[in-house]
């Protein structure tokens, strides 16, 4: 009787350790379909729910193993990579110039390696493997449909999905793709009514691919169908492929086409080469990495000019559009060494899977899961789809999948057990902090919603409302420059009004906080600027006056340092020049202006305008006419905000100030 009692306890035991795992399973593949279905993750709100998923399954897995009194961890062929790489990562962000932002990627890259750890010791099953993989292709069929119903329905001339981005919406078909390609082309017997369906969706996800335009897409799609092939067919897909791109480059299409006409409409579309080559410079000086979110920062002192265009410098590049040169640039050469070796080992082990005997469907699953591996890694070649958390879940549950498969075909599974004395202690301790860790990741996500709310109150005017929002914001997420920024525009819009140096004070007391926390960022010095040389406009005293424009001087002179091809530093620092009388050194800053942005318009107003207080007519009035030629030029054309900046010169000022020299 004692001994049927123990049984019935073990089985039921072993049925709730099941049913855990199936919670835990679910709870895995929706964090992995809830990530495209947000602008792609792209916002605060899906990063935070992605952040806390990961963790608090996390803590739920420590706590089921609390339970059995020990830790159970299984071990992997990637485990080495992922340590090495976190540690990287961390080193990096413990050096970087704006911890902040640091912090902020760490913290991603920490939630990916934590959803691998997941999956390695959620996933017992072929099943779960299998009604993963049909998850993923009905969320493809999704996003295709809704793709396609945007670009007949709505016209969208490059429809998105539920992404923001059309280039991360093809990059996220492309590896779903070859999923479905590798499970349509199996080798054992399949029923109709399934080799049907997986072809309709097949075709979905190919047209909506197509239609996005993804010229980086497009060549991801290649390869990862091209891998698939190769592994199931052999040399023959040599001649299948060629056949394929001829048909592509005949039959009309939206990819071609796009590809053609791209520099017409967009003539920034072909600076990746570029980018690409200022990235090189970037990671030469930065050999150890320059820190995690670091790039677009870089940006204002390795500038990728375009010719023939409004704003030669205008186009700052946030990413390097290759992901690999840009994980040079943020964590050094080691970085990207220990990236690659992880993805060494994942060849090695699709290899030796390869060679082992199996069932054909895992064979075929194999290679799906490889194929669509391929695609993301070729994308992230030509493009930042890895700054995608959707992408990279998505990648990282391939590459989970072949090592679960790998350690079940070769029994390579291997565990180490930890024995936990205190269990009721420890899970005390774990929800502990799991509640303060939650308490970290939601914060800057509400602080990003109060900071919207506290700018549209600046917008309409109400500037007490706004202090009370961005002090809130700031509160919320003391770390971020961009909030203290907006606080000192507040306090200047505060001091506009009410004509006190006090609400000024206020001001100046946070830019310099921002500027603190970023010192990378020219804007902000600029902006600093801006607030001495308003109160040198308010000041009654001449000697507070000679004050303000000094330090409004020294600021400027500091943005320029910071953001050396920005024209407006230089047109702003010349004003302040102008006013302390120095004005040698205000010309050779707008002759500066000039040559870096031959259209900035507001430059050459100031140049025109100091030429004829310099007494030479001549040039005056050659620069008169060159903003009238200028200005004609381009006010047809369709511009940006920022293009706009650079035409914002009174036309009929010009045309009079021309006439009394002619």
């Amino acid at each position: 009787m004692c001994h049927s009692i123990a049984d019935t306890s073990k089985n039921i035991t072993g049925v709730a350790v099941m049913m855990e795992r199936r919670y835990a399973f679910v709870a895995l593949l929706l964090l992995v379909l809830f990530s495209p279905l947000v602008e792609g993750g792209s916002t605060h709100f899906p990063l935070a729910v992605i952040r806390l998923g990961c963790l608090w399954l996390l803590v739920a897995w420590f706590v089921h193993s609390l339970k059995q009194h020990q830790f159970v961890f299984r071990r992997t062929n990637l485990d080495l990579p992922i340590i090495f790489f976190l540690g990287i990562a961390l080193f990096s962000t413990l050096r970087s110039s704006y911890l902040h932002v640091s912090i902020q990627w760490f913290g991603m890259i920490l939630a990916y390696a934590i959803f691998y750890f997941l999956v390695i010791h959620v996933i017992h099953d072929r099943w779960q493997i299998r009604y993963a993989i049909y998850a993923l292709v009905a969320m493809g069929c999704f996003e295709s449909f809704l793709a396609i119903a945007q670009w007949i329905y709505l016209g969208h001339p490059r429809p998105t999905g539920t992404f923001y981005n059309p280039n991360f919406l093809a990059g996220y078909l492309v590896p779903t793709t070859a999923l479905v390609l590798a499970l349509v082309l199996r080798q054992d017997s399949v029923k109709w009514t399934k080799r049907s369906v997986g072809i309709i969706s097949l075709a979905l996800m190919v047209v909506a691919i197509v239609i996005t335009g993804s010229r980086g897409a497009g060549l991801a799609l290649f390869v990862a169908v091209s891998s698939v092939l190769w592994f199931r067919f052999g040399k023959v897909t040599l001649g299948v492929m060629l056949v394929t791109v001829l048909l592509v480059t005949i039959i009309p299409n939206p990819l071609p086409q796009r590809i053609l006409n791209e520099h017409q409409h967009n003539p920034y579309a072909y600076s990746r080469f570029d980018m690409w080559q200022s990235s090189i410079e970037r990671a030469i000086d930065y050999p150890l990495g320059a820190g995690m979110g670091i790039y677009k920062y870089l940006s204002q002192q390795y500038p990728t000019p375009q010719e023939n265009v409004l704003a030669r410098y205008g186009k700052r590049s946030q990413t390097a559009h290759n992901e690999y040169l840009h994980m040079t640039v943020e964590l050094g050469l080691v970085g990207v060494g220990v990236f690659c070796w992880g993805l060494v080992r994942v060849r090695k082990i699709f290899k030796t899977m390869l060679c082992v005997e199996r069932k054909l469907w895992d064979r075929d699953m194999v290679i799906g899961l490889a194929g669509g591996m391929l695609g993301i890694l070729m994308h992230a070649a030509v493009d930042s789809s890895l700054h995608q958390p959707s992408i990279v879940l998505l990648l990282v549950l391939l590459g989970a999948f072949i090592v679960i498969l790998h350690q079940w075909e070769t029994n390579g599974a291997c565990y180490v057990c930890v024995d936990v004395p205190r269990p009721r202690l420890v899970i005390c301790a774990l929800v502990l902090m799991g509640m303060l860790a939650s308490v970290v990741i939601v914060r800057p996500a509400l602080a990003w919603y109060v900071y919207v709310d506290g700018s549209r109150f600046l917008n309409e005017g109400n500037i007490d409302q706004a202090v009370g929002r961005i002090n809130l914001t700031v509160f919320l997420d003391p770390g971020n420059a961009k909030y203290h920024d907006a606080l000192a525009s507040v306090f200047y819009h505060g001091m506009r009004r009410s004509t006190e140096w006090s609400w000024g004070q206020e001001s100046v007391a946070a830019i310099d906080y921002a500027i603190h926390l970023n010192p990378l960022d020219g804007r902000y010095s600029s902006h600093r600027g801006l607030i001495y040389q308003t109160f040198s406009y308010m000041a009654m005293d001449d000697d507070i006056r000679q004050w303000a424009l000094r330090e409004a001087r020294t600021s400027y002179h500091d943005a320029i340092e910071k953001d050396p091809y920005s024209p407006s530093h230089y047109a702003d620092h010349a004003r302040i020049l102008v006013l302390l009388d120095d004005l040698y050194h205000a010309r050779m800053n707008l002759v500066r202006a000039v040559e870096l942005e031959p259209n900035y318009l507001p430059a050459r107003w100031e140049l025109a305008r100091l030429y004829d207080q310099l007494g030479l007519p001549q040039k005056a009035a050659s620069e008169y006419r060159e903003l009238l030629a200028r200005k004609a030029r381009y006010q047809d054309e369709d511009q940006t905000s920022f293009e706009q900046t650079y035409l914002n010169v009174d036309t009929e000022k010009i045309r009079s100030a021309l006439s009394l020299l002619e």
